[in-house]
């Protein structure tokens, strides 16, 4: 429980820091939760939370409200840079990649934070995160992903989540090969 513990102050820290407008999701520490609310720097949050009780729902919903969002149209709900800061639990997304990085890449205007995340799986999140910027940073669990001078474009999006679809085509066979 140690680095949950450790994980939870450098995420204190961060929300502390925090100004702007506030993205996040699957954020379930109430810790965490109370140090946003205490923030007045923060003048817009958003909080998504999971619908489903058990397993990841593509939809989440706004904590406290019924309005229900899918995490693979974050781009129509949100603006373009409209967030400053996106905190995100990579267990609400590891199966919405491909349409979560580039998605983050359109909303936030500042720094994305992605906690949870294992030795293999951050690897992969730094690599479709370094086809956009170079600016990232790992501390023990968590990752920052600086999102100044980013920009989205189309047909390198397309390019980039039909080659995430057949590598993960790829990585299904193989495993069903394998099994």
């Amino acid at each position: 429980m140690q680095d949950g513990d450790k994980m939870d102050k450098d995420l204190i820290k961060i929300v502390k820091k925090l100004e702007g407008s506030l993205l996040g999701i699957g954020i379930e520490n109430e810790k965490v939760l109370e140090e946003i609310n205490k923030n007045n720097k923060i003048f817009n949050c958003f909080l998504l939370e999971n619908i489903k009780k058990k397993g990841v729902n593509s939809k989440l919903r706004f904590k406290g409200k019924r309005k229900k969002v899918n995490i693979k149209k974050l781009k129509k709900k949100f603006k373009k840079k409209q967030m400053d800061t996106i905190i995100c639990n990579y267990n609400y997304i590891n199966k919405f990649t491909k349409h979560f990085v580039p998605s983050s890449i359109y909303t936030c205007q500042d720094k994305v934070y992605i906690y949870n995340v294992n030795k293999e799986e951050k690897e992969e999140i730094i690599k479709k995160y370094q086809r956009y910027t170079s600016d990232i940073k790992v501390n023990n669990e968590i990752i920052e992903i600086n999102m100044q001078g980013t920009k989205n474009k189309f047909f390198k999006d397309k390019v980039y989540f039909i080659g995430d679809t057949l590598n993960n085509l790829l990585d299904l066979i193989t495993n069903i090969l394998i099994n």
